[in-house]
This record gives C-alpha cells, structure tokens and sequence, in this order.
C-alpha cells in the first residue's frame, strides 16, 4: 500500500512540474494562468509570474530516486543504495532563504543491443552533475 501511495506521489509530482521537472512554487499557482504552455517548457526562473521552487525540485529528485531504488529491490535487482545515486544537502537556511547542493550520479548504462529498456549497472557510480540553488522566499 505504502509503495501504491509512493507510486501515485511520484506520479503527480510528474504531471504538475514543468518539462525539465522543476516545479513551480505551488500546484494551480494563479500566476500559471499567465504562462501559456508553461509545462510544456523547461521551468524560467526568471517569468514575471510565478517563482520555480529549485529546493521543491532537489526533493523531488530524491524521492523519485529511493522510490526507484525500492522498486528495483522488490524485484530482486541487486543495486547501491539511493545516496550512492544522488544527494541533496542543505547548505545553508536563512529567515528567508536556503541554499542547497546536488549531485547526481549515473549508477548504469543502457543496453540496446539486448533489449529497448535493458541496463547493466556500473561498478561504481559515476558523478554526472552537481548544482548548487538558492530559493529565496519572499
């Protein structure tokens, strides 16, 4: 039950964030209403109507990857733990802002020639990015 509730999080964080997965501030923000097609596009920080919620997006991230992580061992799919995945970590929390750092790692690689969705994992995680954000609240 636990994992069907996870599921249907992870799903409707999906459908309401912008193309690239990075939230706006809120669900049904008002300010949406003036940004035609906005989940279609990669989230604008810099619209005039509705501020993206970069810290939103770094959890997000993390939920999905556990999610993903206990999926695959209900499956038997012998995989590293999620922090091995990627990580969010909480830099700094002001009155009125919070810095945080991300990095994400690539734990495998497709394997086409077996099949469309195969994937053989690596031996250890290779660090694909790392970001820091800061989210002011106004």
């Amino acid at each position: 039950m636990l994992v069907e509730a996870a599921r249907a999080t992870c799903d409707r964080y999906i459908e309401i964030a912008a193309a690239d997965g990075i939230p706006y501030w809120d669900e049904g923000a008002p300010g949406l209403a003036n940004m035609d097609g906005w989940s279609d596009r990669d989230a604008d920080p810099f619209n005039d109507h509705e501020p993206v919620d970069s810290s939103a997006a770094a959890i997000a991230a993390q939920g999905l990857l556990r999610l993903g992580y206990v999926l695959s061992r209900d499956k038997g799919i012998d995989i590293d733990e999620p922090e091995d995945w990627a990580l969010a970590e909480l830099i700094f929390a002001g009155r009125r802002s919070r810095e945080i750092r991300f990095t994400a790692s690539v734990v495998g690689r497709g394997t086409p020639d077996v099949s469309a969705s195969a994937a053989s994992m690596l031996a250890e995680p290779v660090v694909a990015t790392t970001a820091i954000g800061t989210v002011v609240v106004p």
